[in-house]
C-alpha cells in the first residue's frame, strides 16, 4: 500500500500576499480609508445598476420634478452585464428601479425612490415642499423579485421576501 504524500496550501507563500493581508487587516481596525474599501470584496453588479438608477432618478427628479420612465430617459445605459434585465416602473409618487438576474440561481435587486411631504422627513421643513426618499433591497432567495417596497409613516421599507441594503434621503 503506497502512502499519497499530502501537500499543504501554500495560503501566504509571498511577502506581498502576507503585507496586503495585514494591511487590509489594519486599516479594517482603523477609520475608514482608501486602502479600506480597496480590501472590500465587490459590490454585486446588479446592486450597484439599480443603485446608480436610484440616485439617477433622484436627481432626474430634482431637475424635473417627476420620475424617468424608462431607462433611456434616465439617461442611462448599463453595459457588460448581462446577468440581469433592468427595467423602471412607475407609479404614483413612486418609481421602482428593478434589476431582475438572468440567472434563476442569483438573487434579484429592487430600488425604490419616493416622492414625500418634506415635513414626513424634517418637522422645520417648509410645508408643501418635496423630498425623495429612496431604499435599495436584495432578494432574500434567488430569482425574481415578487413584492415591492413601501412608503409608509416617514419610513421606506422592503416588501416580503427581500432585506435592505441601504435607505438614503
Amino acid at each position: 500500500m503506497s502512502r499519497r504524500s499530502i501537500q499543504k496550501p501554500k495560503l501566504l507563500s509571498s511577502a506581498s500576499t502576507q503585507a496586503t493581508i495585514a494591511l487590509c487587516m489594519v486599516s479594517a481596525l482603523s477609520a475608514f480609508t482608501p486602502i479600506a474599501f480597496a480590501c472590500m470584496p465587490p459590490m454585486p453588479q446588479g446592486q450597484s445598476v439599480v443603485g446608480a438608477m436610484n440616485r439617477a432618478q433622484q436627481a432626474f427628479y430634482l431637475e424635473k420634478n417627476t420620475f424617468a420612465s424608462s431607462i433611456n430617459e434616465l439617461g442611462m445605459r448599463p453595459s457588460g452585464d448581462s446577468a440581469f434585465t433592468y427595467s423602471i416602473q412607475k407609479a404614483n409618487k413612486v418609481v421602482y428601479n428593478v434589476g431582475t438576474a438572468r440567472n434563476p440561481n442569483q438573487v434579484s435587486y429592487i430600488g425604490a425612490v419616493f416622492e414625500v411631504a418634506a415635513t414626513d422627513l424634517d418637522k422645520k421643513a417648509v410645508k408643501g415642499e418635496t423630498k425623495t426618499l429612496a431604499i435599495l433591497c436584495r432578494g432574500n432567495s434567488p430569482g425574481a423579485i415578487r413584492s415591492l417596497p413601501s412608503y409608509k409613516d416617514g419610513s421606506a421599507v422592503c416588501g416580503v421576501g427581500t432585506q435592505q441594503v441601504y435607505r438614503n434621503r
